[in-house]
């Protein structure tokens, strides 16, 4: 369901003076007011009229005053009401809802591994390689066999494509780095400690 509101919940009383509505009392501020809702002053015994006050919202869309523009007469106090409406009211809508739906997995050409190759958003970047499902060589020859425990080397997104691929490009990365850092530290580049007794 849409629901459409430009305010709503504001309560406002009437006082009335000598036949003539002098004086608007908001009970409830009200919520969601997006421009001053109409301020409609009525008489159940049909006598009073003319009666007029605008309204005043705040930023936060609350009610929180009037301007007077007549007081009217012949209204009395048993008999008058007020009534709130929002700009709008009653205005009626429906949702209609498209679901679309785009499998990769599907219409990808993929190796052995459900690997391929995508262009980078970057152009740039040139191309890069992701899995789009499980890499079951792969998973073999790095020990990830159990199959009662989550894999801790693929992930799944949202929309249920595995996001291995960007986890193993991190992988090989931080692999690569630790490779290189070894690779540049020998046991003669480390200072020796000596204690003096």
């Amino acid at each position: 369901a849409v629901t459409i509101t430009s305010g709503r919940g504001a309560i406002v009383t009437a006082t009335v003076t000598k036949d003539k509505v002098t004086q608007l009392t908001i009970v409830d501020p009200g919520e969601y007011y997006s421009s001053p809702p109409l301020i409609v002053i009525r008489d159940k015994m049909n006598n009073g009229r003319l009666a007029e006050y605008t309204s005043i919202v705040s930023t936060e869309g609350k009610l929180i005053g009037f301007n007077k523009i007549a007081e009217g007469k012949f209204y009395t106090q048993a008999n008058v009401t007020v009534e709130v409406v929002a700009v709008g009211k009653g205005a009626e809508a429906t949702a209609s809802v498209k679901r679309w739906k785009k499998n990769r997995f599907e219409v990808t050409t993929k190796d052995a591994e459900n690997g391929a190759l995508f262009e980078n958003f970057t152009k740039s970047f040139g191309y890069g390689y992701a899995h789009l499902g499980n890499p079951q060589q792969l998973r073999t020859d790095l020990g990830d066999t159990n199959p009662s425990a989550h894999s801790p080397i693929i992930g799944y997104a949202y929309d249920g494509k595995t996001a291995s691929g960007c986890i193993f490009s991190i992988l090989i990365v931080l692999v690569l780095i630790i490779l290189s850092i070894s690779a540049s530290i020998s046991l003669n580049d480390i200072p020796k400690i000596s204690s003096k007794s």
